[in-house]
């Protein structure tokens, strides 16, 4: 939580889904920790919700990387392994919002084989977005 909050100027995960991480972590969070440190550089947390159990997918609800860490590519390689992990559970995919102007996590998302589904305005954050899947039985790039 504490990494959470260092990269949203003190926000947290709303009870919910703290309660599902904490519970399986082991499942459900992908991390990168610097060897030499041992300081925590990057995280990506998933969950399903109602769109995802639907259509067979699991949901990257938060990825981010650690200021010091990022243009390293640590964000690709935390959503490779997420892949890679999900892959071998029976799971058909992984979906992600993104915001139109986080053109680093649109860039990772798409050299990993998401796809752009869904543009939409989202008028809480007050941004264009986009709902990417990545789907396992096709080949990613």
């Amino acid at each position: 939580m504490d990494f959470y909050r260092s990269l949203h100027q003190g926000g947290s995960i709303g009870w919910a889904r703290r309660l599902v991480y904490t519970l399986l972590a082991d499942r459900l969070c992908v991390a990168c920790v610097n060897e030499e440190t041992a300081e925590l550089c990057g995280v990506g947390f998933y969950y399903f919700n109602r769109r995802d159990i639907d259509e067979g997918t699991v949901h990257e609800g938060f990825s981010g990387v650690k200021e010091s860490f990022r243009g390293k590519g640590l964000g690709t390689l935390l959503r490779k392994t997420a892949i890679e992990h999900f892959g071998r559970s029976g799971i058909m995919g992984v979906s992600s919002r993104v915001s139109a102007d986080n053109q680093p996590s649109l860039r990772s998302n798409l050299k990993l084989g998401f796809k752009i589904v869904e543009v939409y305005y989202d008028k809480g954050l007050e941004k264009e977005r986009y709902y990417l899947v990545k789907r396992f039985d096709e080949r990613t790039n």
